[in-house]
């Protein structure tokens, strides 16, 4: 837990320094994508993300059937989510839930961790996701971890951008 938190908050202070990240939406940008469809009736194909104009991955992705502008960030370990993306794909952690504190650029700040059922992005889907929510003056974008992309069957980063992969 002291590794994640860690690592959080790198990803936490480095999506505070980068607010004009959700300035640009990467469907503008268009998004690369094949879907395939695999024997077992669940989503597989890939997807290319290309680098933003400041370096970053930025993606549309689904939370529990809400569409959220997100950060591919491989320096975060877990998704983590500001309060108020929470309340849209129907999570409201009780006050009692943010136990965990997090150091930012901004001080401490406490964080409540939830499921998330299924995160879509472009045609891959990853089922039961841990992730973190923060006070919405903590983190100001979705940050998608590697508890995330560690689920891929593949994830390449080159000159081209990002890619990911789900046989």
């Amino acid at each position: 837990m002291g590794r994640f938190l860690s690592v959080l908050i790198v990803a936490v202070v480095a999506a505070l320094a980068l607010p004009p990240l959700l300035q640009s939406y990467v469907d503008s940008q268009g998004q690369k994508e094949r879907i395939q469809t695999a024997g077992t009736g669940k989503k597989a194909g890939e997807i290319s993300i290309p680098r933003n104009r400041m370096g970053q991955f930025e993606a549309r992705v689904y939370l529990n059937n809400t569409s959220v502008n997100a950060l591919i960030d491989t320096g975060a370990s877990l998704l983590a989510l500001p309060m108020s993306v929470a309340r849209q794909i129907g999570h409201e952690p009780s006050p009692v839930a943010f136990r965990h504190r997090i150091k930012t650029a901004n001080g401490t700040v406490r964080a409540a961790l939830i499921h998330i059922d299924v995160l879509e992005l472009g045609p891959l889907e990853v089922r039961n996701v841990e992730a973190a929510v923060l006070p919405d003056g903590a983190l100001s974008v979705v940050l998608v971890g590697m508890s995330v992309l560690e689920r891929f069957d593949e994830f390449t980063i080159n000159d081209d951008g990002l890619l990911l992969s789900l046989r």
